[in-house]
């Protein structure tokens, strides 16, 4: 995995050695594989221990970290996007050891929270040196979420982006599924109850953190060391009302509409048609009805 150091590059500082578990998916594109190879050739020169281990379908991840003991790694981390994040998460309930990302996903929402650096040399630099902090995790269903959960026409939308989709076409797979959704979904309602009171929407999005998509700002008070969730109701139905939404998401101005309500809660149920789909950290994690709290326990991540 070795390449040849960059001209101009920075001398690795001295750094108390760490040991990780990295957890790379091997049929990452060219660029992701050069990016993943740099920030591993900057921790060797940190004095780091790297173990590889690959994924061969989705769940490796999970099963890797619950093999692990207390004490077996300094950190794990991921070279992969907030889904195989939200595995590993679930996957070292039972130990203490902390969650690093190598930010190699397609949107990346998570190491956007952190506020990771986005070199290579960078990243490195701060997972051998982070102290691990806290963060809050939201749970549905029992399973344990990051950044966010939705229902609606977002959820939908998830749900029709396939693996292979996504990794010809990233980000702008999201874009093509919701152009065609957007003229064949059926904008139902849905009826959600946030610590005992019940309201309805159009489309709901439980927030851990403020990003959503990427730097695409959601609910913009809600942080992960805020044990409380944030729950953005979207009001009004309909094709014109979603592709209003979206464009204000682009714009960062979504949180300013009228339209959408923005409440805190800890214990939510959500309901509407039954078995209709409901994403967190971008994948499929269950179908309705569901019940999502803000999860008792925190995980550590790596970050500054």
């Amino acid at each position: 995995m070795r390449l040849p150091p960059e001209p101009g590059s920075i001398a690795a500082p001295a750094s108390p050695s760490r040991s990780f578990l990295v957890i790379f998916n091997p049929t990452a594109g060219h660029r992701r594989q050069l990016y993943l190879k740099q920030v591993l050739n900057r921790l060797t020169d940190l004095g780091c221990q790297v173990e590889m281990r690959e994924t061969t379908c989705r769940g490796d991840a999970e099963q890797f970290c619950r093999n692990l003991q207390p004490g077996d790694y300094d950190g794990v981390l991921i070279a992969g996007g907030d889904g195989t994040i939200n595995e590993a998460i679930n996957g070292l309930q039972h130990t203490d050891i902390p969650v690093g990302i190598i930010p190699t996903g397609t949107a990346n929402v998570m190491a956007c929270e952190l506020n990771m650096p986005q070199k290579p040399e960078a990243v490195a630099d701060m997972l051998a040196s982070a102290t691990p902090r806290m963060v809050h995790a939201g749970s549905l269903n029992g399973r344990k979420f990051i950044m966010m959960a939705g229902a609606g026409f977002d959820a939908h939308v998830v749900a029709a982006v396939t693996p292979a989709l996504k990794r010809s076409l990233r980000k702008m797979a999201y874009v093509l599924k919701s152009l065609t959704l957007l003229f064949r979904f059926n904008y139902p309602p849905y009826q959600i109850t946030i610590d005992g009171r019940d309201h309805s929407a159009a489309s709901v999005v439980i927030a851990n953190g403020h990003y959503y998509g990427g730097k695409y700002v959601c609910a913009p008070e809600a942080k992960l060391a805020d044990p409380d969730l944030h729950v953005c109701l979207f009001r009004k139905q309909g094709r014109l009302a979603a592709a209003t939404y979206a464009l204000w998401l682009l714009i960062g101005r979504l949180h300013k509409r009228h339209d959408i309500d923005i409440l805190r809660g800890r214990d939510i149920r959500l309901s509407g048609p039954d078995g209709d789909p409901v994403q967190a950290d971008g994948d499929i994690a269950g179908h309705l009805p569901v019940h999502i709290i803000a999860a008792a326990g925190s995980f550590l991540a790596l970050a500054e």
